[in-house]
């Protein structure tokens, strides 16, 4: 790309952004975490953006582009710039190394990439929650569709990674069985590295202050006593699909025999009021407890999550939900530092430097006993489960240790320089490890190895890939008497002229077939009377269009196939 006064970007960043609204927009869909994490990344993209360098964004809703100019736009730095466009096209990746997606769908992109032999680039995508039977399909399709190793599916843990491994290995498997061959080559997957997700930016809550500063002005704010011990659970508030809170309520009971002035912050929604019925029922079981709910049926506001946050004295998760996959909440409360007590599941052990940042919490889960299908997995392929029925049900499969948690949270009860001293630490792991800077800094270097690996690829490679799509002219040949075969055409004697084109029934798809330059087309022929074949592909016209062209002159009556010479 060149530098003009009209267009002052000769850069471009490596890679397009394709994101519906679906991916980011948390005001017209809901508040969830990979919708969260689908616009901090867009943004830590756009705030790595070097002078004169453009970030291409495909977004395909109307509605949702404002909002995500809205979101980007303030974060571009000066000299730097983006471009939405509305639809994955050659135009739109034009001189891109690669294009990435919110989600893990790779294998659909790589089909239109097969279906365009000029789109020369990597596909990427992310993982998010992975227990799915769509996402799982997903994962698995990537297998038999035309994805190459210099396409990658970015794993925002080791755990998500050892998910997606097992998901292409299992299906990998199950094709040689199926064919009757010994083994199969995993050599054609996609390339897995792990990479977490962006942390945000900015404590919003009194920035200037101190640690302690901002604890007094939260506390104030929310109504809490200076001395109280103050854990924080920020997310869902599900017990099926988050984390049941049981284990949570009784580790702190047994806190709260030393330190009676423990309250507990949970900061989230209620998906309806039934489950927030559930959770009441559940806290009157524990008296000697004082619980504060800062968001409920409604979804907290930010300001409000961030005074949570700013209050605490500790941030504690007992996630046993198989819909986590890396913890985005782990990081916001790294970037308030907090000591984070949490459990040893997915993508949190990725998180917590054990006695660091942190306390990790042990895990049981009954699926370590068997690796066959289970009757709960059997009844959601079925259908006779729904999705939340089956989460719930393995959720309870998964025990937290409880004494361990009361112990982490009595340490820390026990000890606030210690507290302060792992806050202090995940702040400063924060900052080297997951903020925005340094998470894209590692995507340009994926999509410039990702590159490489690409030109380096065999020819023969590349032909295999596009291999993929069986052609209509294979499938269908057979459904006409003969083929097409005119090399010419010439005026219609019975019907002189080209008026007919003109016609609302013919003049737009005649011109589509064109590529929007049927009027040259016409010309010609009325010019010299006659279109041959080899005048259309001096035209600029690949051979089978031009054949689609003349068949199509002769369909509508303006042209008749010329008599052989």
């Amino acid at each position: 790309m060149s530098a003009s006064a009209e267009n002052p970007f000769h850069q471009l960043f490596p890679a397009a952004l394709y994101l519906p609204g679906d991916a980011f927009d948390s005001r017209r869909f809901q508040l969830i975490g990979r919708r969260i994490a689908g616009l901090q990344f867009a943004q830590a993209m756009a705030r790595s953006l070097q002078p004169a360098e453009l970030l291409r964004v495909v977004c395909p809703e109307p509605e949702a582009r404002d909002a995500l100019k809205a979101s980007l736009r303030p974060v571009v730095p000066a000299k730097a710039g983006i471009a939405i466009s509305a639809e994955v096209s050659m135009r739109s990746l034009a001189g891109l190394e690669a294009i990435h997606y919110p989600d893990p769908s790779i294998a659909a992109a790589a089909e239109w990439r097969a279906a365009n032999p000029g789109a020369d680039l990597s596909i990427t995508g992310i993982i998010h929650t992975l227990c799915t039977t769509a996402v799982v399909a997903m994962v698995r399709s990537c297998v038999t569709a035309p994805v190459a190793p210099w396409d990658a599916l970015v794993c925002s843990s080791r755990a998500g990674r050892a998910v997606v491994e097992a998901v292409l290995e299992q299906h990998t498997e199950y094709l040689a069985r199926r064919f009757f061959q010994p083994s199969l080559s995993r050599a054609q997957w996609p390339s897995l590295p792990v990479i977490p997700l962006p942390a945000p930016v900015d404590q919003p809550i009194a920035p200037g202050l101190s640690r302690q500063e901002r604890r007094t002005f939260a506390r104030q704010r929310l109504g809490l006593g200076p001395t109280s011990f103050v854990a924080c659970s920020v997310g869902r508030l599900s017990f099926h699909s988050k984390a049941h809170p049981l284990a949570l309520y009784r580790a702190l009971a047994g806190v709260a025999e030393t330190h009676p002035d423990l309250l507990l912050l949970e900061c989230g929604q209620y998906s309806n009021p039934q489950i927030a019925e559930a959770y009441q029922e559940l806290r009157a079981r524990f008296p000697q407890l004082r619980f504060q709910v800062i968001g409920g049926l409604e979804p907290a506001t930010d300001e409000q999550k961030w005074l949570v946050y700013a209050a605490a004295d500790v941030f504690v998760s007992p996630a046993d939900s198989f819909q986590e996959t890396f913890g985005l909440t782990l990081l916001e409360a790294m970037l308030a530092e907090l000591p984070l007590v949490v459990s040893d599941w997915d993508g949190y052990r990725d998180l917590v430097q054990e006695g660091v940042t942190g306390f990790l919490v042990p895990t049981a889960d009954v699926l370590g006993t068997t690796e066959q299908v289970d009757s709960i997995q059997a009844g959601y392929q079925a259908g006779s489960l729904s999705y939340d029925t089956m989460v719930a049900l393995r959720s309870l499969g998964v025990v937290v240790d409880v004494e361990a948690l009361r112990q982490a949270l009595l340490t820390l009860a026990d000890d606030p320089a210690l507290a302060r001293q792992m806050g202090e630490q995940g702040a400063k792991c924060l900052q080297e490890q997951y903020s925005p800077a340094v998470i894209a800094a590692r995507y340009r270097q994926l999509w410039g190895e990702l590159g490489d690996r690409r030109r380096a690829a065999s020819e023969q490679e590349r032909c295999a890939l596009r291999a993929w799509i069986p052609p209509d002219a294979r499938l269908f040949q057979g459904y006409a008497s003969q083929p097409f075969t005119a090399e010419s055409v010439r005026e219609s004697r019975q019907e002189p002229g080209d008026g007919l084109l003109s016609d609302r029934m013919n003049e737009g798809l005649f011109d589509q077939l064109c590529f929007g330059q049927a009027s040259t087309v016409r010309e010609h022929l009325r010019v010299s009377g006659e279109l041959r074949l080899a005048a259309l592909l001096s035209l600029g016209y690949p051979e089978e269009r031009a054949r689609q062209i003349l068949a199509a002159l002769v369909k509508l009556g303006v042209a008749d196939v010329s008599s052989p010479a």
